[in-house]
């Protein structure tokens, strides 16, 4: 397939890691309108329950303007236009931090094992809950992610990896400035040159400074979720609109406040959402614990898998 780039026509490769390829074969023999029509509809009844199961969590949002700001949400109706699989990533997400917060640490290491296998750029979350002490979280993350990507490449060679990370280099298939991560910045500056370069300076000096604080301050998990979350979409090479929906239980954990009003305004802006995924982070780190509406529950540090 191709896309429109700058007012030519690119080729577009398919993107997503090889350990949706199986899903992907599957879903290849069905006609792509009824498909599309079809996961339209399961989508909205996806996105329905998730709400209702986040709001009867957090009822502090249960007010007209939540509930309608979150139907309204941009990042959901992206998703659906273009047909994109970031809702049930988000339901495995909030399914994972919901086991974090009950200190079922077995199985939010599963769940977030399966999202860190078909987004990769969330690796960061289990990278953070061990250096956080969360270790039977951390591990089964570890072992579920690698099991996963294990299988695309018995079923199609070794040789799948090379062929996916020659599709994702960043090139001319990609405009850069709609990208909503830090690796669009070199080109909103109007130097798309430097956003690779940009793009890696930024996100590594957020992940060194990340790891020092899980290591140095022990974080609780809702936490450590939360900035994993966050900063899993910031220094994402490649992150498109549909991505906010992961960041669904960070905001509704969090009890209201100016930043996320206005960080949710933003999120609106159908160019390039990185203001919003930036303001939810400034308030998780200049509120702290205080801003979460569900008390943590008590870490704990144990090898028990």
């Amino acid at each position: 397939p191709t896309i429109l780039v700058n007012g030519s026509q690119v080729p577009w490769p398919n993107a997503n890691p090889p350990a949706l390829l199986p899903i992907l074969y599957l879903a290849s023999a069905l006609q792509p309108l009824p498909a599309f029509r079809g996961w339209f509809l399961i989508c909205i009844v996806l996105y329905a329950v998730l709400l209702v199961a986040t709001l009867r969590k957090y009822p502090s949002w249960r007010t007209p303007i939540g509930v309608a700001t979150l139907a309204a949400f941009l990042p959901f109706w992206s998703s659906e236009e273009r047909g994109q699989i970031y809702l049930p990533l988000a339901i495995l997400s909030t399914a994972a931090w919901f086991a974090l917060e009950a200190g079922r640490y077995r199985r939010a290491g599963i769940l977030i094992g399966i999202v860190v296998a078909l987004k990769p750029n969330f690796a960061i979350w289990p990278g953070l809950l061990l250096l956080a002490g969360y270790a039977t979280a951390g591990v089964w993350a570890s072992i579920v992610a690698v099991g996963l990507s294990a299988v695309p490449a018995l079923l199609y060679g070794p040789q799948i990896y090379a062929q996916w990370f020659e599709a994702i280099k960043i090139g001319d298939s990609v405009d850069m400035r709609i990208v909503s991560s830090v690796f669009s910045l070199g080109a909103i500056l109007g130097h798309p040159d430097w956003s690779a370069a940009i793009g890696v300076l930024v996100s590594g000096a957020l992940m060194a400074a990340l790891a020092f604080w899980a290591v140095r301050f022990k974080p609780n998990a809702a936490e450590i979720s939360a900035a994993a979350i966050v900063a899993a979409l910031v220094i994402g090479p490649i992150t498109w609109h549909g991505y906010g929906l992961l960041i669904l239980p960070v905001l509704l954990a969090r009890r209201w406040s100016w930043t996320l009003t206005a960080a949710l305004a933003l999120s609106f802006f159908p160019y390039n959402i990185l203001p919003f995924f930036a303001l939810v982070g400034i308030d998780l780190f200049r509120r702290g614990p205080k801003g979460f509406q569900v008390a943590p529950t008590t870490q704990v540090a144990d090898l028990k898998i």
